[in-house]
C-alpha cells in the first residue's frame, strides 16, 4: 500500500500498513495522493448537482448578510444622552415613558407607549403610540423650555424640526437603548 509521509510531508512509499493507519492518516492508501490534494479529488467526484451548490451558496450568503447586519445593529451608536436631565423608564416591554427631571415621572401627554426616540441639543422628539387614552404620532420636546407639541403629523412634525434646526431627517432609535435608562 502507498501512503504519504506525513512527518516528512515529502514522499509516497510502500508498506505493508493496514487500511486502518491510512484511514487514521486521512489520505487515500491505494493512490498515494498526498493529503493537499485529496480535496481537490473529492471536488472533482462529488454527487452535488449544480443547482443544489448554487442554493448553498445563496444560504451562505444571506447567513453572511443577516449576520453582519445583526452584528452592525447591535453596535450602532445611539447617540449622545438626553438633554436636560430627562430619562427613559421601562417598566415593561410595553410600557417605556419618557421621564422629566424635576419630578422625575413620566411626561403625561406621551403615555406609556414611546415608540422612537431622539435627540439634538436642547431638542427631544420622536414618536408615541395611543395608550392611556393618549394622541399617536410624534413630538419635540423643547428642554430649555418645557414646550411639547404631540400628536404631529409626520410632515408636521418634520416642518418643526427643521425650524428647530435638526438635521432632517431626525435620527430616531428605540427608546431602550438611549441613555439614561432606568429600569
Amino acid at each position: 500500500a502507498h501512503f504519504w509521509d506525513l512527518d516528512s510531508g515529502n514522499s509516497p512509499r510502500t508498506s505493508h500498513t493496514t487500511h486502518a493507519t491510512c484511514e487514521a492518516r486521512k489520505f487515500d492508501c491505494g493512490t498515494g495522493t498526498p493529503p493537499a490534494k485529496l480535496p481537490d479529488m473529492l471536488r472533482k467526484t462529488s454527487t452535488v448537482s449544480a443547482g443544489q451548490a448554487t442554493q448553498a451558496s445563496r444560504i451562505r450568503g444571506a447567513c453572511a448578510v443577516l449576520f453582519t447586519s445583526l452584528i452592525l445593529s447591535a453596535c450602532s451608536d445611539p447617540g449622545e444622552p438626553l438633554p436636560g436631565g430627562y430619562f427613559i423608564s421601562k417598566v415593561s416591554s410595553s410600557e417605556i415613558f419618557l421621564n422629566e427631571p424635576k419630578y422625575g415621572g413620566s411626561i403625561l401627554q406621551l403615555g406609556t407607549d414611546l415608540k422612537e426616540i431622539g435627540n439634538h441639543n436642547e431638542f427631544i422628539f420622536g414618536r408615541s403610540g395611543g395608550a392611556r387614552r393618549t394622541t399617536p404620532g410624534f413630538f419635540l420636546l423643547d428642554t430649555k423650555s418645557g414646550a411639547l407639541k404631540v400628536g404631529l403629523t409626520e410632515t408636521n412634525w418634520l416642518g418643526l424640526t427643521t425650524a428647530a434646526g435638526i438635521p432632517n431627517p431626525p435620527k430616531l432609535v428605540d427608546p431602550t437603548r438611549k441613555k439614561p435608562l432606568r429600569q
